[in-house]
């Protein structure tokens, strides 16, 4: 199965795991916001209003006192001189600005993000090296310190001149516009309008030898960075620009001239919070391509041996869900009025074979991540997390009802659902975990033109395999097989599910024992809402019936419930319903999950005779 091509975060982990220190991040002050870390401008208006309290005076604009006052425009370097000479009176002076006091430290505030962590986890691990930010806080460097790096900042044109080769240095942190201890930190308009020529080689050198990782930053008031970043010719790596949201136009344009990658995103805490996730996935994982599924399957296993970040695994799950619905809807490869050239007979079913394969193969493709990750849920999610996998599911088997369809392929469109749900269901079966069932199989729901009913009465083997010469021709090169729909699950889904069910004959009865649970499950909320004696079978049913039953996982399920009654686990669980006697009365046999395994049993008697 191979899957769509990866989204550009994901890109960017295989990039950073497989080129380790080839990329440098640009941090702007989006990065330090949620710390509560005010901006140099800030401050500068704030350290203003100081001034103008120690001369007894309060204005409503301390920008404008200050040009009447002193007869120029604030800046930082100003203001700071005239409040404090030294550099222990700076320290006293500015560090209540950027460092944290006792208050701050127990409202979160002035510490290092969830970004300048995950950062500093990037930076411990190789996998960045180099660092550029117009920040004058010290949170990185903090960050950094508690990850055990101890950084080369550079922070001024002196210290690029003393500073070590890029190359040779474990981390570097250029703090392009300085560090707020030093007064000649830029601030204004004309400061951040030139670079000192020094500084300007090192942007240079760095803008042209590495990719870059751009976020936090507008690109709107550094106008000298944006020229060193404009000057630098053809690029070596790809440039990623991270915007909250949509980007600003100033962002798009420069997206666009340095011919980089767009990346939305919540802002830098969740992007950097989920880049460190896919690459420290891929490391456990060793890196291999396809990219998308093993990093998707190995972040979502963190997060479920995680409960409290159940947050993260929904929306984990989700972006996998949305993201095999674009592989699946997005291009409109799939028509469902397609019919072939041919006239005749024999020709028109070769063709409605050959295209079954491709989209059969193309569905397999697109759900690769979605597969992996629902497999991972069945075996390990507990009641809480299941919601997640639900989800998963109804975004997957629910198609747009919409256009011209012949039913040949209105059936098929349910192949994907069908992947997602026994990969799950499989899994969980082996597993014994009855939430985990109960949430697909149960609580699922399918929404067609006629209304919303229940998912299991709708994705099943039967309901995809419309015609079954045309579906063995596909599938299997024109071998018969009584269920081909199921045989093609049970073969596809046996690599997946390996890592979980590692025997080949546990495989096949948790297999056998979820097709036969699907079966149940199926009767029971059909008679709940009109009692029916027909039920899709699987591949369980066959073999029952070839094998004659004794050993099967179907008379296993059968024995349990007979032995356990009302404490068997798909009752206990609510997977199917049993109403409890009370007052003396006896439950009607027609109300009870005997009566279900009996109408299971009556139609593979019907079948039983085809056999």
């Amino acid at each position: 199965m191979r899957g769509s091509r990866p989204k550009p975060e994901l890109a960017l982990a295989f990039s950073l795991h497989s080129g380790p220190g080839t990329y440098a991040l640009l941090l702007g002050s989006g990065v330090s916001s949620a710390a509560g870390v005010p901006t140099g401008w800030r401050v500068t208006l704030d350290l203003v209003r100081k001034l103008a309290a120690a001369e007894g005076e309060n204005p409503a604009d301390p920008e404008a006192w200050y040009r009447e006052r002193f007869g120029r425009e604030p800046n930082y370097s100003n203001v700071v001189d005239e409040l404090a000479t030294t550099r222990d009176e700076r320290r006293a002076l500015l560090q209540g600005y950027f460092e944290p006091d006792e208050r701050d430290r127990e409202e979160g505030r002035k510490m290092p993000t969830q970004a300048h962590r995950a950062v500093a986890r990037l930076c411990a691990g190789g996998h960045v090296r180099v660092v550029l930010t117009t920040n004058f806080d010290r949170l990185l460097e903090r960050a950094l310190d508690e990850e055990g790096v101890s950084p080369v900042v550079i922070g001024t044109p002196d210290a690029v001149e003393g500073a070590p080769p890029l190359q040779h240095s474990g981390c570097v942190v250029v703090k392009v516009n300085g560090d707020y201890l030093d007064t000649r930190i830029k601030n204004t308009p004309d400061e951040l309008a030139e670079y000192d020529e020094r500084m300007q080689g090192l942007l240079g050198r760095v803008f042209d030898e590495y990719g870059l990782v751009v976020c936090g930053w507008s690109g709107t008031y550094d106008t000298a960075l944006v020229d060193a970043l404009k000057r630098v010719g053809g690029r070596r790596y790809m440039t990623y620009w991270v915007s909250r949201g949509e980007p600003s136009e100033t962002e798009r344009e420069l997206t666009s001239f340095l011919r980089g990658t767009p990346v939305e995103a919540e802002g830098a805490d969740q992007f950097f919070a989920d880049l460190l996730e896919k690459v420290e996935a891929l490391e456990t994982f060793g890196g291999e391509d396809p990219l998308s599924a093993p990093v998707a399957i190995a972040t979502a296993k963190r997060y479920l041996d995680d409960p409290v970040r159940h947050v993260r695994l929904r929306e984990l799950v989700t972006s996998v869900g949305r993201e095999a619905r674009e592989g699946l809807l997005g291009d409109g490869r799939f028509a469902l009025d397609w019919r072939p050239e041919a006239t005749d007979r024999e020709g028109e079913m070769a063709g409605f074979a050959a295209e079954m394969k491709r989209r059969v193969l193309s569905y397999e493709g697109a759900c690769e991540s979605a597969v992996g990750v629902a497999a991972a849920g069945g075996y390990y999610a507990d009641e809480r997390q299941a919601g997640a996998f639900r989800e998963l599911l109804e975004l997957i088997s629910n198609p747009p009802q919409d256009g011209a369809r012949i039913d040949l392929w209105d059936g098929l469109e349910l192949y994907p659902g069908l992947l997602v749900l026994y990969a799950g269901g499989v899994a969980a079966a082996g597993a014994g975990n009855w939430p985990f069932l109960k949430a697909l199989l149960r609580d699922s729901v399918f929404v067609d033109i006629r209304g919303t009913v229940p998912l299991v009465l709708k994705v099943y083997p039967w309901a995809v395999d419309k015609h079954k010469t045309i579906t063995n021709a596909a599938l299997f090169s024109g071998v018969s097989y009584h269920e081909p729909v199921a045989e093609r699950l049970y073969l596809t889904l046996r690599e997946p599910l390996k890592q979980y069910l590692t025997l080949d004959s546990r495989y096949e009865e948790a297999f056998h024992r979820f097709e036969a649970l699907l079966a149940l499950t199926y009767v029971d909320v059909q008679k709940e809402r009109e009692p029916d004696d027909w039920v899709p079978l699987g591949r369980f049913a066959v073999l029952d019936r070839t094998r004659h039953g004794g050993d099967s996982e179907y008379a296993a399920l059968r024995k349990e419930y007979g032995e356990q009654g009302s404490g068997w686990g798909p009752i206990e669980h609510a997977l199917l319903k049993q109403p409890v006697s009370s007052h003396g009365r006896g439950v009607p046999s027609s109300e009870t999950v005997g009566h279900d395994f009996g109408v299971v049993d009556a139609m593979m008697q019907r079948i039983g005779r085809r056999l």
